[in-house]
C-alpha cells in the first residue's frame, strides 16, 4: 500500500470494526445504526443524486435505501490510511448495490468508493462518502 507524506496505514482493526458494525445494521435493517455509520454532519455522494447532507438526509436516505425491494450492499475496503496523529484518515475500495429491477430480477450496480473517517470521542464515523458507479 502506497503512503502518502504524513500518513500511515490504518491498523486493519479500525476499518474492519467500522464496515463490520455498519454491514450487520445493513443486513439487519438497522436504520438507526446504519445511519450512526456517518457524523451527524456526514456527506454522501452517490451516483445520479445530489448530496445527501446531515444526520436527517442520511435517515431518510438509508430508510429509502432499506425499503427498496431487494436491497443489498456490500463492500470490501482496500486500502486504508490515516493521519499521523491518528485522528482522521480515508478507505477507498469496491462496493455493489443490488435490488430488485423490472419483473423483480435482481440487478447489481459495481462501483468503488472513498469514504473520509473522523475519529471523535474515540469513535469513527464517515464524514464524506463518495460512491462511483462503474461500468
Amino acid at each position: 500500500m502506497a503512503r502518502r507524506p504524513g500518513a500511515r496505514t490504518a491498523p486493519p482493526a479500525v476499518t474492519t470494526a467500522s464496515y463490520a458494525s455498519v454491514a450487520i445494521a445493513f443486513r439487519t435493517y438497522d436504520v438507526r445504526r446504519t445511519r450512526g455509520y456517518w457524523a451527524d454532519d456526514g456527506v454522501v455522494y452517490a451516483p445520479g443524486m445530489p448530496p445527501v447532507v446531515g444526520k436527517d438526509a442520511l435517515r431518510e436516505y438509508v430508510t429509502a435505501s432499506l425499503g427498496m425491494p431487494g436491497f443489498k450492499i456490500e463492500w470490501v475496503a482496500e486500502r486504508a490510511v490515516l493521519s499521523d496523529d491518528g485522528s482522521l484518515g480515508y478507505t477507498t475500495g469496491a462496493n455493489a448495490v443490488t435490488m430488485d429491477g423490472e419483473g423483480g430480477q435482481p440487478v447489481t450496480q459495481h462501483g468503488r468508493y472513498l469514504a473520509v473517517w473522523l475519529k471523535s470521542r474515540n469513535i469513527w464515523q464517515c464524514v464524506e462518502d463518495v460512491l462511483i458507479a462503474t461500468p
